[in-house]
């Protein structure tokens, strides 16, 4: 019996070159397809990651005004630092959030903890004119929320917020009614000052939360699609 000869064996076991170009093309199509995929669970993380801080925050605000019997102030702040690219191309946005306590005397307030960030790329978008804003902290908005600029490492941020009573009232949400008492946490993609931007209708937002806040109780829970 003739055996086969070791060139007609390596001969047809090897890969043509259509068929490793076949090869590559298919799993480059499929690292096409996941890469979306493993981007948009990251953002949707980071986005849990973020409404998780504000409502932490929040409460923990209320647990202060209630022991230490003074208002709180929950204070969502602007660093610029932190935005990619120039920070005049951003509208309404912040990306950080810090406590302050209020004088009964009448004196100044003052922080009463660290500021926290929120994560890179995630940020709370300010408006009224579309559902993924948010409405009581927007200047349009009656009564006028808290709004300033408080000092950070030398640096003026601009800040807007809410205050928290002792009893657990929050006066700047009481007329906005328990429907629209939310603050909106996006993807600062969504944010950035164009012809289809968050103040528009023309763009759908897909990736967002929402941390409703109680303004009887100062509770706040999430809302995630």
């Amino acid at each position: 019996m003739k055996r086969p000869s070791l060139s007609n064996i390596s001969g047809s076991s090897a890969f043509t070159l259509i068929e490793l170009m076949a090869v590559m093309t298919i799993i480059g199509l499929l690292v096409a397809m996941t890469v979306p995929l493993f981007s948009s669970v990251s953002e949707a993380n980071s986005i849990s990651a973020g409404s998780q801080i504000v409502v932490d925050q929040v409460s923990q605000a209320r647990q202060m005004a209630a022991a230490r019997n003074v208002p709180i102030e929950v204070r969502f702040v602007l660093q610029p630092s932190r935005l990619p690219g120039n920070p005049a191309s951003y509208s309404n946005v912040y990306n950080a959030v810090q406590l302050w306590r209020t004088d009964p005397a009448g004196g100044a307030s003052q922080p009463a903890a660290k500021l926290v960030p929120l994560p890179n790329g995630i940020v709370i978008a300010v408006g009224s004119t579309a559902p993924y804003l948010s409405p009581p902290l927007a200047s349009t908005a009656t009564p006028a929320p808290l709004s300033g600029t408080l000092s950070f490492g030398g640096t003026s941020l601009n800040y807007v917020g809410f205050e928290i009573r002792p009893a657990g009232l929050i006066p700047t949400m009481l007329d906005q009614g328990l429907g629209n008492s939310y603050v909106s946490i996006v993807p600062l993609r969504y944010s950035t000052k164009t012809s289809n931007d968050l103040k528009g209708t023309t763009r759908s937002v897909s990736n967002f939360a929402l941390v409703q806040i109680n303004p009887f109780t100062a509770s706040a829970r999430i809302y995630q699609p």
